[in-house]
């Protein structure tokens, strides 16, 4: 089932999903792997975008998860998970309360454990698209803080840079945004020079040019970002 999720043929993954619940199931129907079956199959349903099924198997492995423990880290990645997909609907108030209760289990683990990180970093996400851009760079920094204690270069730290760039730009705030690119575009680099991340952050950086009246430096980043986009295929 995990083979064929990863190969997206998501009909083959419930197939077999199914096949490993039903004999799970004569274990109990409390039983962990149960929750961990459940959690899989409602992996499935969001990769298919279909949210209303995810929710409802996530909902049946946090009910099994719950039994472990309320703050068993198992709980905290299945209300993650479950705010992910509230976000997507666009049910935003629903994904930070999720959120907050999955922080709330993953900090009990170290205030710079790499799921609190990522949660900052999701939080962040769902402010942005709330049009809340203070609450937004408060928790892209959050994250921000905890990556740089891991590694300066790595490209998470850039897809961090990037997304402060993008609310930096969303509040009208062009040197800072530019500032932002720059930091991210200085690792997206290391990946190569037609790496998608560098052409998107060409393509944001010449935004900023263009609401600046710098015209000829938009166009300038325009072309950088075509060409690389041409080299994933016309």
């Amino acid at each position: 089932a995990v083979v064929y999720q990863q190969q997206g043929e998501n009909t083959k993954a419930l197939e077999y999903n199914r096949k490993a619940l039903a004999i799970k199931l004569t274990q109990g129907e409390t039983h962990p792997s149960v929750g961990r079956t459940y959690l899989n199959m409602a992996q499935v349903y969001n990769q298919q975008g279909e949210y209303v099924k995810a929710l409802e198997y996530y909902h049946k492995a946090l009910t099994i998860n719950l039994t472990l423990g309320e703050t068993h880290p198992n709980v905290g990645i299945t209300y993650g998970n479950m705010a992910t997909v509230y976000s997507k609907q666009g049910e935003y108030v629903k994904a930070l309360e999720y959120y907050h209760k999955a922080l709330a289990i993953f900090i009990t683990r170290g205030e710079t454990h790499p799921n609190v990180c990522f949660t900052y970093r999701n939080m962040a996400q769902v402010y942005s698209e709330q049009g809340e851009y203070v609450k937004a760079l408060k928790y892209y920094h959050k994250a921000l803080t905890i990556q740089l204690t891991r590694d300066e270069t790595h490209l998470d730290v850039g897809t961090t840079y990037h997304h402060l760039g993008n609310v930096y730009y969303l509040q009208g705030e062009y040197v800072k945004a530019l500032e932002y690119y720059h930091k991210a575009l200085a690792i997206q680099l290391t990946q190569g020079e037609t790496h998608p991340d560098v052409g998107n952050t060409y393509c944001g950086m010449a935004i900023v040019y263009s609401k600046q009246g710098e015209y000829v430096k938009a166009l300038e980043y325009y072309h950088k970002a075509l060409a690389i986009d041409l080299t994933q295929g016309e």
